[in-house]
């Protein structure tokens, strides 16, 4: 998947939490968390494995997803709100 196809993506996931949460579907929103947190800590526990942590950040979505789970610092503007989520920063 290109860029173009990531940038994509990350803005139908945007529609798609926003359509989330107008419906107010905790079930949902709570199991989007779970398994956000899930892959949060996998990305964390792999990045202890890698010699060069920040040259993952090159990679315009893994830098993205190490934002998303608190990874890495970066311009806000850039991922998916953590607040669409429900997560507190």
């Amino acid at each position: 998947m290109d860029d173009q196809a990531v940038r994509a993506r990350v803005a139908r996931i945007e529609e798609l939490l926003g359509l989330l949460e107008d419906r107010s579907d905790d079930t949902a929103l709570e199991a989007v968390r779970a398994l956000l947190e899930l892959y949060g800590e996998g990305l964390a526990r792999v990045l202890r494995h890698v010699p060069d942590p920040a040259a993952c950040t090159r990679d315009e979505l893994v830098a993205h997803l190490l934002e998303l789970h608190g990874l890495r610092p970066a311009a806000p503007q850039a991922f998916i709100p953590l607040t669409a989520l429900g997560v507190r920063a």
